[in-house]
């Protein structure tokens, strides 16, 4: 999924006529953090890491254009019949204005 993500967003970027190098992202927020601290880069986030106060790092928001969106989906078992399944659906369908379409199977 990550992967996905990644060459959505250097698409983007090569949109807007900027190619950043790329460099292996680890896996703990806190190394990320502190690697930017160092001077070594610059991340795209989600907004809840803002929470980490942290020397030597400042945090932006974006506005949300339309080329910064990635389109999700759930897969799931057709028959599965878990209630906490359920409740994601229920959850996801009053997040989202369009909602999930149960006929869509691509």
């Amino acid at each position: 999924m990550q992967a996905i993500i990644d060459d959505h967003f250097e698409g983007v970027f090569r949109t807007h006529g900027f190619s950043p190098r790329r460099v292996a992202e680890p896996a703990d927020h806190h190394v990320l953090l502190s690697l930017i601290a160092d001077g070594q880069g610059v991340a795209l986030i989600p907004s809840s890491l803002k929470s980490i106060a942290r020397d030597g790092v400042i945090y932006r928001e974006l506005r949300e254009r339309m080329d910064l969106r990635i389109e999700v989906a759930i897969a799931y078992m057709p028959d599965a019949r878990d209630a906490s399944l359920q409740h994601l659906i229920d959850v996801l369908r009053s997040h989202y204005r369009t909602g999930i379409d149960a006929r869509s199977t691509a």
